[in-house]
């Protein structure tokens, strides 16, 4: 067995019988039979990708895991101050690249402890990073479920080819640079970590207020939703199986633990139910439930008549305006005033709390890139006390104040794409030979450039970061003096396909650029 394979099996794999396959389309098959070496090997090798249910059938586990599904600055910020917090108790935390678009950090134990104590832990620091930097992001904690509901949840091994992208995962350093050998060292020389020591962590952070015993009545707020409280007292044969599937749902909803959820509604059901619909049916119902796929269900509600008019959610639903889009709370960041510039294409300045801030019309209208480019520009993480469709509200409604600003042509960015192509046509050694014109340098002929426009899209997004489609380049450069259409050019042995741009010149204040008319071709032979 390879030692990935091997260290796959010895310390990650969490059932061994049974496993799952992602499909080319990402989801994943259950496979309800052993997990073999050879089915790790296949993985490692790349011919399948295999998913581990990380929760045996008795509750235990040895990883945790975090799901980032985004690559941004501010995951990347979160995960190094988790693994700062994990350190400080003497444990790591694997970062490892997704293989998709996002991240997955790994606490990774060795030795099975029990789940919900895991679970614990990762929550915990989470809590942590909440409070101490002030930062709320979404994030997947697996496992989600301290006993398994059949298989229960699953992760992808890494080390695998992620079927729908293609991109093997590997584990990454503190720069997210891939570590050698895909990180597999790092990974097996990790500590143990005990069951008594996950314990000593989590005494340090005692909670706030013991857990509630069971009861008939929940006292979180969305169980004090009219529909819920009518329902608590016991339903009329007919909807006991609906009110059992969206109490469930409401339980799920407020973060209660699965097995404390059967307690309570077998107890609601014994004790308001006549005559009781059973622990079978609502064990099915909160199997569905905990699935997290499912909304309150107001029209269920509604339907049995257990709606009222004194819902928040009721009124919400019927037109009542939502008020908190009329002005941010004081605490909150406050956008003012925002100034079009009539940049090609636009750019909008927002005055945020006395502070300016630019951004692209994407970044205006979306809630998290706002938060993103504030954070960046000020070092803070602005709390806007919005969700994204009142923001959109909210900065549409800015919108009908707005002031309008013209900008000189030289503003626009495609000005900037067309002076950085510039830039590397004339610091870029011209090529000399056929495997330099073949490697994307340009040639330098009659007072003009030549050049492969892989050459120059692949250095814009190397160098500067910038994407730009090869049709709105080629409309680029015919418009400073570009020819009309590629120049097919022979160098040795090999034909080439080549943009041009003349050599730079001083414009006018005008802004005139050279015009195409005065192109000249290069020979259709091209001798070094």
């Amino acid at each position: 067995m390879s030692k990935h394979a091997k260290v796959l099996f010895q310390l990650l794999v969490g059932r061994t019988d049974a496993y799952a396959v992602q499909q080319p389309d990402g989801s994943y098959l259950a496979i309800r039979k052993p997990l073999t070496a050879g089915l790790l090997e296949e993985h490692v090798a790349g011919r399948r990708t295999i998913g581990t249910y990380l929760v045996t059938s008795d509750g235990k586990a040895r990883c945790g895991v975090y799901d980032f599904d985004e690559r941004t600055d501010i995951v990347r910020q979160c995960l190094l101050w988790l693994k700062r917090w994990f350190q400080h108790w003497e444990i790591e935390l694997g970062i490892e690249s997704s293989g998709s678009r996002g991240y997955h950090g790994w606490i990774i134990t060795k030795e099975f402890v029990p789940a919900f104590k895991l679970i614990r832990l990762l929550k915990l620091a989470l809590h942590q990073l909440q409070e101490e930097v002030g930062v709320s992001i979404w994030v997947e904690v697996f496992p989600k479920q301290a006993m398994a509901q059949d298989l229960g949840n699953l992760i992808k091994l890494p080390w695998g080819i992620h079927r729908k992208s293609g991109k093997r995962t590997t584990f990454l350093d503190e720069d997210f640079k891939p570590l050698l050998d895909w990180g597999v060292e790092s990974i097996e020389s990790l500590p143990i970590i005990d069951e008594a020591r996950i314990d000593e962590i989590l005494a340090e952070y005692p909670e706030e207020e013991e857990a509630p015993a069971p009861t008939s009545k929940p006292t979180d707020r969305k169980v004090a939703l009219p529909c819920f409280a009518r329902m608590l007292e016991g339903v009329k044969e007919g909807f006991r199986h609906i009110a059992s599937f969206r109490l469930a749902v409401m339980l799920y909803r407020q973060g209660m633990d699965q097995q404390l959820a059967k307690a309570t509604l077998l107890k609601w059901d014994m004790e308001r139910n006549q005559p009781p619909l059973g622990e079978r049916q609502i064990s099915y119902n909160l199997r569905d439930a905990y699935s997290g796929k499912y909304k309150l269900g107001c029209p269920d509600m509604e339907a049995a008549g257990y709606c009222s008019e004194d819902c928040p959610v009721y009124r919400k639903r019927n037109g009542e305006r939502d008020r908190r889009v009329e002005a941010p709370p004081p605490d909150t960041v406050g956008l003012r005033r925002i100034v079009k510039l009539g940049t090609d294409p636009p750019k909008y300045e927002v005055e945020v709390d006395g502070n300016v801030l630019r951004l692209k019309h994407e970044q205006l209208f979306n809630l998290r890139e706002f938060q993103k480019l504030y954070h960046q520009k000020f070092d803070i993480i602005p709390n806007v006390g919005m969700k994204q469709r009142d923001w959109f509200e909210y900065v549409n409604r800015l919108q009908s104040q707005m002031e309008k600003h013209e900008a000189p042509p030289d503003a626009a960015d495609r000005s900037r794409y067309i002076d950085l192509i510039w830039q590397w046509l004339e610091t870029t050694t011209p090529a000399q030979s056929e495997a330099d014109v073949e490697a994307g340098r340009p040639v330098q002929k009659n007072d003009r450039f030549y050049f492969k426009a892989g050459a120059a899209q692949e250095y814009l997004k190397a160098r500067h970061r910038l994407n730009i489609e090869r049709s709105e380049l080629w409309a680029l450069i015919r418009q400073f003096g570009g020819m009309e259409k590629p120049q097919v050019v022979r160098v040795g042995n090999k034909t080439f396909r080549l943009w041009s741009l003349p050599m730079r010149v001083e414009v006018s204040e005008e802004g005139d650029a050279p015009l195409p008319e005065n192109e000249e071709d290069i020979d259709e032979e091209l001798k070094f």
